[in-house]
């Protein structure tokens, strides 16, 4: 034994063994890595996409990294997931400066040093999209500030005003966007205004700001602006806003929001209105003087100051709502919507509508395909009349304007008044009533305005709608809609076209009667539509309908 073991043969075997576990293991990582990578290699060199141009594959790449990632989890996972699939597509991928300009909050600190790296001189976005409350989260921000020259587009969520003070009070000369939010909590008042990005907003283009931001806006410098929008924004110069929005030709976009001014405009030089000729939406929401100082008692509300130093000819879609406006403790919401650019309404008459309107007042424009349709809820002074009639009648030149009225009757019988109000408009055709209350005193107002002749302004009597053409009202019993039908088109002394053909729908289906044979119309139990048919109608006539609905 002791012999054998101080064989030499028993120390080669054990060499070998060695030398066999060596060679597996070097075999094991050649297959593993190197070959593996020749062989990758030599596949993806087989492939259709390796013969397709770098800049083709830099696009098509393009368009799945950046635009409409709206999570950041999707734009880290195509990421991923692209620089994956081969060695080549990772190196496109790595050497193309443009997909590593988008930084977040979210992501970990080695890829936003690897991003500000291989960006190289590109303009860079950061979205800081989560709630902030200290500075050992805003890692992103000390990383990308060596960097603010090169930032495009900047967006802060933050409790803090020091985060704006620390990081966003440099020059971004290249900057284009900013959305900066901040949540209101308790704090010391800042003793001094901030000058974000140096005041020198040159190249931005749009801004919204939402939060208590105390910025100085007096230093402020811009003349690029499409989009401005503001909300909870508070102790800002009604005044500085408005020469921003005169400076700013270029505006498409205009919303201020729930934002409180400290000053009138009435103190200040007044400038001639400026045409923003490209603005399309305009919304002034809430706007109000902070109180307590001397402009809380100006007559005039804040956006009826925007109104007087600002025309828009093309704004397709608007919207105010004021508060406490000429003397009122109410509420005025004023809409306006339109698919149609070439057919603005008539806004500088905004200013003296709203106070012309009842406490609490809503009332909603919208100009589409379907023409024109007009919501409210409270009485129709005559200077809204007049202000719609203006609205509608010049707008659309060439056609023929036709007019449904939509009324829903509450409590108040005296609601009908609202439709009586238009009763000398020849353009109005149809009417529909919903009756919520007091079915059977409702039905008999409504069919005895529409069968009692009025004294119209030359003194004639005449027939109230001349032209009505369709009725659409609560189920009401035959032999009544005949007494009103009869009497609106044999009344003696008052001319009114008369129909060939009385159309009735009762439960879904349509009888037609040619006049004057109308006797049947009694024997029906349930009338829910009128329609008139008349002997010198056009079919083809352009229609406009005017919807008011009450």
């Amino acid at each position: 034994m002791h012999e054998f073991e101080h064989d030499d043969g028993f120390k080669d075997i054990k060499s070998l063994m060695e030398i066999l576990d060596n060679f597996q293991k070097c075999f094991r990582d050649a297959v593993q890595h190197k070959m593996a990578f020749r062989l990758r290699q030599t596949r993806n060199a087989w492939s259709p996409t390796s013969k397709l141009p770098v800049q083709l594959m830099q696009d098509i790449f393009y368009t799945i990294l950046l635009p409409g990632i709206t999570f950041r989890y999707y734009y880290m996972w195509y990421l991923i997931t692209l620089r994956s699939v081969s060695v080549a597509w990772r190196d496109i991928i790595d050497r193309t400066p443009m997909f590593w300009t988008n930084i977040s909050s979210e992501d970990h600190s080695e890829f936003i040093y690897t991003a500000l790296e291989r960006s190289e001189g590109f303009p860079l976005t950061l979205e800081c999209s989560r709630w902030y409350s200290n500075e050992s989260e805003l890692a992103i921000l000390d990383q990308a500030l060596p960097q603010h020259r090169r930032w495009e587009s900047v967006t802060v969520k933050t409790f803090d005003n020091q985060v704006f003070k620390n990081y966003l009070t440099y020059p971004a000369p290249r900057l284009k966007k900013m959305m900066l939010m901040k949540r209101p909590v308790w704090e010391n008042p800042e003793p001094d205004p901030l000058s974000l990005f140096g005041g020198s907003w040159e190249s931005v283009e749009e801004v919204a700001l939402d939060g208590p931001l105390n910025l100085d806006w007096r230093s402020i410098r811009c003349r690029r602006l499409r989009t401005l929008g503001t909300e909870h924004c508070k102790s800002l110069e009604l005044a500085v806003i408005i020469g921003i929005i005169q400076e700013n030709e270029g505006l498409e976009d205009l919303k201020l929001c729930k934002t409180q001014f400290i000053s009138s405009p009435a103190t200040h030089p007044s400038k001639p209105p400026v045409t923003l000729s490209h603005l399309k939406l305009l919304g002034l929401k809430d706007l109000d003087f902070t109180p307590g100082n001397d402009s809380a008692n100006d007559s005039d509300h804040p956006a009826f100051h925007i109104f007087k130093h600002i025309r828009f000819p093309h704004c397709t879609y608007f919207f105010t709502t004021v508060y406490g406006s000429g003397g009122l403790t109410g509420q005025i919401t004023l809409k306006y919507l339109t698919d149609f650019p070439s057919h603005p309404p008539n806004f500088p008459s905004l200013a003296s509508l709203a106070p012309s309107l009842s406490e609490a007042n809503f009332l909603e424009a919208r100009l589409d395909k379907k023409g024109v349709t007009l919501k409210t809820n409270d009485h129709i002074p005559q200077r809204l009349k007049l202000w719609l009639k203006d609205i509608v009648t010049s707008k659309l030149e060439g056609a023929t304007l036709e007019i449904k009225l939509t009324h829903s009757i509450g409590e108040q019988l005296s609601e009908l008044d609202d439709v009586a109000s238009f009763q000398d408009w020849d353009a109005v055709t149809e009417i529909f009533i919903d009756v919520v209350w007091d079915l059977q005193q409702a039905q008999r107002r409504l069919l005895q305005m529409l069968a009692t002749p009025y004294a119209s302004a030359s003194g004639a009597a005449r027939m109230p709608f001349p032209s009505l053409r369709g009725i659409e009202v609560p189920p009401f019993q035959g032999d009544i809609v005949l007494k009103m039908i009869m009497k609106r088109f044999s009344t003696p002394g008052v001319a009114a076209r008369v129909p060939e053909t009385v159309f009735v729908k009762s439960w879904g289906q349509w009888t037609s009667f040619t006049w004057p044979d109308l006797g049947g119309i009694q024997e029906i139990r349930y009338v829910d539509a009128i329609s008139f048919a008349f002997a010198d109608s056009s079919a083809a006539i352009t229609e406009y309908k005017l919807q008011y609905v009450g």
